[in-house]
This record gives C-alpha cells, structure tokens and sequence, in this order.
C-alpha cells in the first residue's frame, strides 16, 4: 500500500490518508451533475468545486452514520466577491432532495471557505448541483479506511 502521504490515483479525490465513510464495499459517493455560470468560466468553477468533493464526501459520511440509506441532491448557490472569495453560499430548495439539514449545513460551510479566481463584473453567481449516494469502493481502496 502506498504511503500516507501519497495521493490518490488520477480521478480519485483526497490521499490515501483522508478518513472515508466505508462499510459492506460501499462508500460516501459524491458526484457533480450540473454547473451553471453564465458569466464565469464554468471550467474553471467546475475544478474549483471538484476540488471540494473529499470535504463533501466527509460531510456525507457524517449523514451515513446516522442513516445509512441517505442519499438525494443538494443545489448550491455561490456568491463571489469582487476578490473571488465566496461572499455566500446558500441551498436551492428546488434543486435539493436530501433529507439531512446537517449534511446541507456542513456542505454550505465548506464552499463558504473556497476562493475562485476574481469574477469580471456581473459574474458573481454560481450554481451547481451534486448527487450523493452510495458507490461501490474500488477494489485498489478497499482497505482503506
């Protein structure tokens, strides 16, 4: 098994460090299903919020722990400041289906901390939705725990 430290292989999120929500070859999935940013680089809000998938992954797992059959959509709303720091981070009712408020707050609070780069004017909102449920733990990462 790889070191700590090492990072995970292409298209896996975290290290082999990081501290995943597991149990009967199942683990906390968390998938992007749509960005919408009219006028920002969608690319560039998409890597930026890809980045934050082992967080929401964690935020997931503590909603596993309290129902193992949690599953459903969130939709988010960013607000950039001129500097791109998130100046807000809200849930869109209309887009989301999980029932956890916990596991909603904890995802809200964890876009409330991502920088973008600086949005030109008018540029300043963000929209993405994921989908968590439960996904098959690859056969390289079944140790991991």
């Amino acid at each position: 098994m790889p070191p700590e430290d090492q990072p995970a292989p292409p298209g896996e999120a975290g290290s082999y460090g990081e501290r995943r929500w597991q149990k009967d070859g199942q683990r906390a999935g968390v998938q992007i299903i749509h960005v919408a940013a009219p006028h920002y680089p969608s690319q560039v809000a998409e890597r930026i919020i890809r980045a934050s998938l082992p967080a929401f992954r964690r935020c997931y797992g503590g909603g596993l722990e309290r129902d193992e059959r949690l599953a459903g959509t969130v939709g988010l709303r960013l607000r950039l400041g001129s500097d791109g720091q998130v100046a807000d981070a809200t849930r869109i009712p209309d887009q989301t289906s999980l029932p956890d408020p916990q596991v909603v707050e904890c995802l809200i609070a964890q876009q409330r901390t991502t920088v973008l780069p600086a949005p030109e004017p008018g540029s300043d909102i963000i929209e993405y939705q994921l989908l968590l449920k439960l996904e098959p733990v690859p056969p390289w990462q079944s140790d991991i725990r």
